[in-house]
């Protein structure tokens, strides 16, 4: 049951004034008011960035918020920071933990660890604040006694399942409108031109080639990572340390394809390409209605190679 929120000043009896402990009320509505302007400035910063990013594509220090769908972030966190202001202990519980799987997130598929410090910051004050909502919520139980609160495990485990539910619903939102890659192979004319214009700008793509299949083994960005064939070659890269890496192979220098076929639903296939000079590298593909299959076949074909 959602209680009426109080101020400092609304307690009818200090809930500590006979301990001595009036200064941890002000100390918590303290953290609380940090709490919630921590979080509106990360949703701030995360808004100006995609902004700016998508204002100026070619700038290498932007391009981890170049995708709208860090949009969808900054509301999330928008809305976080209003409940966090309004001393809601479920917000105040999603914050800390919104905020570190979004950094595992994109640790995982940059590779980028700028930031680690000011982000330690962020998650120190994400903490404080809700630890101090909870401390709040426990000085209004003892001055009012009319006041029933949630018990506290209802919100240790409804936190993580809302901010996981939370997710995939925007997950699935993100990638219904192509805001981040499909879980499968697809066409090149179903990219989004925005996407194919940034593989150009990062000098992935020549200015008149044309994508004809493509994979990203990524959850969130296209940048992370990319396997694909166009009208003259074959293409793998991937973010690695904050670099962008990528190897290709013009057709007619391709000498081999061989493709392992994943064993379960959660692991992609593997392309293995062999040029003429006996290098090595390889493709991620999704098996998701056969379309590693059908990526195979295709490039074999354009490789003049037995299917």
């Amino acid at each position: 049951m959602i209680q009426p929120n109080r101020s400092v000043d609304e307690f009818p009896v200090d809930p500590c004034e006979d301990q001595g402990n009036e200064a941890a009320v002000l100390r918590n509505a303290k953290w609380i008011r940090r709490g919630a302007g921590f979080t509106l400035l990360s949703a701030l910063i995360t808004a100006g960035g995609t902004t700016t990013a998508l204002l100026t594509p070619e700038s290498e220090a932007l391009r981890y918020f170049d995708d709208p769908s860090y949009f969808v972030d900054a509301g999330i966190l928008l809305l976080l920071a209003l409940g966090v202001w309004r001393k809601s202990r479920f917000c105040a519980t999603s914050v800390p933990l919104y905020f570190v799987a979004s950094k595992v997130i994109t640790l995982a598929e940059t590779g980028n660890t700028s930031g680690s410090l000011v982000s330690l910051l962020f998650l120190y004050v994400f903490i404080r604040a809700a630890i101090a909502t909870y401390s709040y919520h426990a000085q209004l139980k003892t001055a009012d006694p009319a006041y029933r609160p949630t018990k506290w495990w209802m919100f240790v485990i409804a936190a993580p399942i809302a901010v996981l539910g939370l997710f995939a619903l925007v997950f699935g939102m993100a990638s219904s409108l192509q805001f981040v890659p499909q879980t499968r192979v697809v066409p090149g004319d179903e990219l989004p031109t925005r996407i194919v214009q940034k593989m150009r700008n990062h000098g992935l793509l020549e200015n008149d080639e044309q994508i004809q299949a493509y994979y990203s083994a990524a959850l969130f960005s296209f940048l992370a990572d990319g396997n694909l064939f166009t009208d003259r070659r074959v293409v793998s890269y991937a973010l690695e340390s904050g670099e962008l890496f990528y190897t290709s192979a013009l057709f007619n220098n391709v000498k081999a394809l061989e493709l392992e076929r994943s064993e379960t639903m959660f692991e992609e296939s593997i392309l293995f390409v062999t040029t003429v000079e006996s290098e090595e590298f390889y493709l991620l593909l999704s098996a998701e209605n056969d379309g590693d299959l059908e990526f195979h076949e295709e490039l074999s074909r354009l490789c003049g190679l037995p299917r």
